[in-house]
């Protein structure tokens, strides 16, 4: 397919008025898989340790570890990265700081005594 032929046809994002299924709603397959992976492991989780243990000895601990994110990724849905935006459109910073790290005075403006 050439370029020219892709851009024939616009990818259109389906709207809650538009056939199959509703938005937001999960995939049957994705469903199935995702139980199916979770029923093997509970029906073998004696058999998982020793199957990492193995893994570990074999090909060291980084290889195991590697192995259960891969399985757990079937079981355990994915977080989503998010960017925050101010209304000018740029990406916020945030800077984290431990309360004990703030001066005195800040700490004061919360209601601690220095």
């Amino acid at each position: 397919m050439t370029q020219q032929d892709k851009s024939a046809t616009p990818a259109v994002k389906r709207t809650a008025t538009k056939r199959g299924r509703k938005l937001g709603s999960e995939n049957k397959a994705s469903r199935r898989a995702r139980e199916a992976v979770a029923h093997f492991v509970e029906d073998n989780v004696d058999r998982l340790q020793g199957w990492l243990d193995q893994i570990a000895a074999e090909e060291g601990p980084r290889a195991a570890f590697k192995c259960l994110c891969d399985v757990m990724g079937y079981h355990i849905p994915k977080l989503s990265r998010a960017t925050f935006v101010g209304e000018d459109e740029r990406e916020l910073i945030v800077n984290l700081l431990r309360f004990s790290d703030l001066p005195a005075e800040e700490r004061a403006r919360f209601g601690e005594k220095g």
